[in-house]
């Protein structure tokens, strides 16, 4: 099933039965997808960026030209991640505030028949949340990638809402890199590389002129449609029916964002949910954008460390 030439880039068999031939890499089909492109530029776009800041991040070689994503885009990139942890945050903690009986019915199939098991937080949420950032990271770079290297580096083409909906994303993270905010920041978490240290001036906005805060919030509010309404269930206090546990205590030092940290984590949610639940009209999976992303995931394997040239490709 694989392309001419393609076996000349095989790892060991060992490695090639467990990253490439498992059902669900075959059923991504990422050979035919990736045919001729560039696997090692692929592989480093689904990269989280480094902790290193002001520097470009060097993706490989393509026509003989270095390809680059600018460090303005990995710092965007950064902020990006600290707003998913938000959101992540932001669901467990809701989650967990949720009563026992409410999270059965959540985990019920059918309507009359209540299954007295919970809804929980999945045991690899680490590494979901991991698999999130670097979709992320990936769907950002590419989108910053010309039209035509979207297509003819990753064979990606992003849907017009989704994109709409990127540059909110990035219009609210322009906004928080202009006020120097910073949401308990630790330069290192989501990131991957150096420990190089961070200073305010990273956030500093080469434009001199000055927004009306007036028109940010419209801006938010009718191109984000963020409307936020903060509900207070009082001080309740939901007991797992099984263990006794007191689920206020879960959590308990999660403090709900405020001001544009709390649109940018909504506007994540959003655009994540516009990933997640996007259907072809016309039926084909492959259009989608995270079906698109499992195959990223077969040559992030084996090709994760790509070669000096960049140019290895299937």
């Amino acid at each position: 099933m694989w392309p001419p030439g393609f076996s000349e880039h095989q790892l060991d068999d060992y490695d090639v039965e467990q990253n490439e031939t498992t059902p669900w890499l075959q059923h991504t089909g990422w050979p035919r997808l990736f045919h001729n492109r560039p696997l090692g530029i692929i592989a480093a776009t689904a990269k989280k960026p480094k902790s290193a800041w002001n520097e470009d991040y060097l993706l490989g070689q393509w026509h003989d030209m270095a390809l680059r994503s600018p460090a303005p885009v990995e710092a965007q990139l950064r902020v990006i991640l600290r707003g998913v942890d938000l959101m992540i945050d932001r669901a467990t903690f809701t989650l967990a505030k949720t009563s026992y009986r409410s999270r059965c019915w959540l985990n019920t199939y059918w309507k009359d028949d209540f299954w007295p098991h919970e809804f929980k937080v999945v045991k690899c949420l680490e590494r979901y949340v991991d698999v999130w950032k670097r979709f992320i990271c990936y769907v950002f770079r590419v989108q910053h990638f010309q039209t035509h290297q979207q297509q003819d580096i990753c064979n990606l083409r992003l849907g017009s809402d989704q994109t709409i909906m990127m540059r909110h994303v990035l219009y609210l993270v322009t906004l928080l890199q202009r006020e120097g905010t910073y949401y308990d920041w630790n330069p290192d978490e989501g990131c991957d590389g150096d420990d190089d240290e961070r200073g305010d001036s990273d956030y500093e906005d080469d434009d001199d002129d000055e927004d009306d805060p007036r028109t940010d919030e419209k801006h938010i509010n009718e191109c984000g449609r963020v409307e936020t309404e903060v509900h207070s269930n009082g001080n309740d206090a939901h007991y797992d029916m099984n263990d006794g546990r007191d689920e206020s205590s879960i959590n308990s030092t999660f403090c709900l964002p405020s001001g544009l940290w709390l649109h940018l984590s909504d506007a994540i949610f959003q655009l994540s949910m516009m990933f997640w639940t996007y259907q072809e009209p016309t039926g084909d999976m492959s259009a989608s954008t995270i079906i698109h992303f499992t195959a990223v995931l077969g040559p992030s394997a084996p090709f994760q460390k790509p070669k000096p040239n960049g140019r290895e490709t299937c």
